[in-house]
């Protein structure tokens, strides 16, 4: 009976973990893509601010 409860506590740390490792995974995920969609929009800002300098120079 104790094996068993052992078992079952092991069980649920590694389903914790795994649980916990997936939506750090995710996050970080989220935050790549935050940080992409960021650089990319300053990349165009960044374009479209030459482009219009161009145009009044």
């Amino acid at each position: 009976m104790i094996d068993l409860s052992l078992r079952k506590v092991e069980m649920d740390s590694i389903l914790k973990i795994g649980t916990t490792s997936f939506l750090s995974t995710l996050a970080d995920i989220y935050g790549l893509i935050y940080l992409i969609e960021f650089y990319s929009l300053a990349m165009v800002r960044e374009i479209t601010n030459r482009k219009v300098v161009h145009e009044l120079a």
